[in-house]
């Protein structure tokens, strides 16, 4: 036997499942015994903390290794109270709290370059593709193929066009422009120095200041191996004599002066720092506005800088087009065409915050966390997790299972009858939106008075209207065969303002629009069933949050007609708690070496081990 606690918080962001369990054997043969289970509230800072990042309000990156080791904290605080009055357990499986999913790309697709607006054209290999176009839902650009030999239709998400760690580029930048100048760069204070072109050979550019115009960039009488640093504007400084130092220097120094900020008519043997226009030979030069020789060596050259007559080898970072030879473009800017460009990845990312290491550090107990990461690095989505586990203790030798999670996401696990090769012909994938919508009308509706509607009785007292429901299900996501994820990216707030502003046609009143968005996640589980599924289950098995909605759970029976919808607690396993269940599971195959995807359920090219281990500074110390 081994005590392992299980930490899970899904889309919905209501809280911290817990889970202590003692489980018994390795694989297949997993027996599983629930020892105690509660969940845990974010303070309501933290969860409006965390939902703003969902929804993509920007953060610094010391405001996200803060918020990282925030959530890690309450973590921590959930597995200790969990085991309090417990055997102490032996390892912690924490999912950690995921702010950002993107699915990988359709095999075969040239995805969209990150910092643009990416790829015209796709290529399939799976569907033969005659054309695409994009389509703006919120945030995200989706891409729309339309496929000649296949139902439904393929679709990627991309990246937003803005730049993550800044105002970034804009959207309308084009070829021509970049390379007539006008990158749009400013420097620390917002300003954009005039200056000019023409830099001398062997140049070295990082962070060009604003506005170079192409024709006058060569100032008159710069000797050469000038070296700038911050120099500043419009000082017309003349007779500069040879080998200047200038720190701050008042006028009419002799030589040998030290000279700062160093105006007119300076002395020999001066070294600039700060130094104006036309100094001598010799010169360090930094940011420097006009007219360099040759050899020069810049930092933080204006924005705007026109590509003509720019020396040989230059290395450039932020650079514009048609640069001298040998150059090195790092941080491209945006809107680029795709011919020169190559595909960047393929490969999904996924973003859980509440770092194992903080949790091992706190509870003293070996964790394992991350569990995604290995997935996605083997081609996967790195979601469903699930199935894997579902099949070791849920599985039937008589019946075809879909067993059900609703949380804020809905994702569907087929087990099919346990003989034979059954494990082979286990399937899941997210199905669409659960309980994220609903929430989010509810405290739409009641200005943040309420966040959700207890068992959907708000919902139950209105109307569905089934044209809007069918108006909704011909969303892209739906017609996608799995493999596939989704998560808030897609089913946003600016998701439902979209179905929000669909629904004024129809004079909903909040009630019927519940309703509607209720039979959205119902309609959208049994069509996929209906479409992806080798055959339809002989019963539904309901866990997570959406399982205790009794409105949603009626609705879905009407629509599976004959088929039993039942919830997890009706064969022996906690529906509310199922799912920390299952990163405890993984935790303790991860221990022993186990892997715990299922590369039919998540697309990933083998079978491998999840998550990365942290164990506490003590047991370092100690061993």
């Amino acid at each position: 036997m081994t005590r392992v606690i299980g930490l899970m918080s899904g889309t919905s962001v209501d809280g911290i499942d817990a889970a202590l369990v003692e489980i018994s054997g390795s694989d297949l043969d997993l027996k599983i015994e629930l020892l105690a289970g509660a969940t845990y509230g974010y303070p309501t800072e933290l969860r409006e903390k965390i939902l703003a990042v969902c929804t993509g309000t920007p953060l610094s990156m010391a405001e996200l290794a803060a918020l990282d080791d925030a959530i890690a904290f309450q973590f921590a605080q959930a597995a200790l109270a969990i085991g309090s009055g417990h055997p102490p357990a032996e390892l912690i499986g924490s999912h950690g709290q995921t702010v950002y999913h993107r699915p990988l790309g359709v095999k075969g697709v040239r995805v969209a370059w990150p910092f643009g607006q990416g790829f015209s054209e796709l290529k399939v290999d799976r569907l033969n593709v005659e054309s695409s176009s994009e389509l703006k839902v919120g945030r995200l650009n989706v891409v729309r193929v339309r496929a000649a030999e296949a139902e439904g239709h393929a679709t990627r998400t991309a990246l937003p066009k803005a730049w993550p760690f800044g105002q970034g580029f804009p959207d309308n930048l084009q070829p021509d422009n970049l390379q007539a100048g006008n990158l749009p760069f400013s420097n620390a204070k917002g300003e954009q120095p005039a200056t000019e072109t023409n830099l001398g050979q062997k140049a070295t550019l990082r962070e060009q200041p604003d506005n170079l115009q192409p024709d006058n960039l060569q100032p008159t009488n710069l000797g050469q191996k000038a070296t700038l640093r911050e120099q500043p504007d419009n000082l017309q400084p003349t007779n500069l004599g040879q080998k200047a130092t200038l720190r701050e220097q008042p006028t009419n120094l002799g030589q040998k002066a030290t000279l700062r900020e160093q105006p007119a008519n300076l002395g020999q043997k001066a070294t600039l720092r700060e130094q104006p226009a036309n100094l001598g030979q010799k010169a360090t030069l930094r940011e420097q506005p006009a007219n360099l020789g040759q050899k020069a060596t810049l930092r933080e050259q204006p924005d705007n800088l026109q590509p003509a007559n720019l020396g040989q080898k230059a290395t450039l970072r932020e650079q514009p087009a048609n640069l001298g030879q040998k150059a090195t473009l790092r941080e491209q800017p945006t809107n680029l065409q795709p011919a020169n460009l190559q595909p960047v990845t393929t490969l999904g990312y996924s973003l859980q915050l509440g770092r194992g290491e903080v949790i091992a550090e706190i509870t003293g107990i070996k964790t394992i966390s991350n569990f995604r990461v290995a997935d996605i690095a083997a081609g996967g989505e790195g979601a469903p997790l699930v199935p894997k586990i579902d099949a070791c203790l849920l599985r039937s030798s008589t019946h075809n299972r879909c067993i059900q999670n609703i949380g804020g996401i809905s994702n569907v696990t087929y087990l099919p009858v346990s003989q034979g090769n059954w494990l082979e012909q286990v399937y899941g994938w997210d199905t669409g939106p659960g309980n994220a919508l609903l929430d989010l009308a509810v405290e739409y509706f009641t200005n943040g008075r309420k966040t959700y509607d207890y068992n959907g009785e708000w919902a139950a007292s209105g109307t569905p209207c089934e044209a809007l429901v069918e108006q909704w299900l011909a969303q892209e996501f739906f017609k996608i065969p799995p493999p596939k994820s989704t998560g808030r990216e897609l089913f946003s707030l600016d998701y439902l303002k979209q179905c929000l502003g669909e629904s004024e046609a129809y004079n909903l009143a909040p009630a019927d629009f519940l309703a509607t968005l209720t039979e959205l996640t119902v309609a959208s589980i049994v069509e996929s069933y209906r479409n992806f599924l080798p055959q339809m289950p002989d019963e539904v098995l309901l866990c997570g949050g959406g399982a205790s909605n009794l409105y949603l759970k009626q609705r879905l029976q009407i629509r599976l007609d004959s088929v039993p919808v039942l919830t997890t607690d009706q064969v022996g396993l906690s529906r509310d708690f199922k799912e920390a269940i299952a990163f405890a599971v993984l935790a303790h195959w991860r221990n022993l070496g186990i892997p715990g995807n299922l590369p039919q359920v998540t697309g990933a090219s083998e079978a491998v081990c999840l998550g990365n281990l942290y164990s506490p500074r003590s047991q370092h110390q100690s061993s």
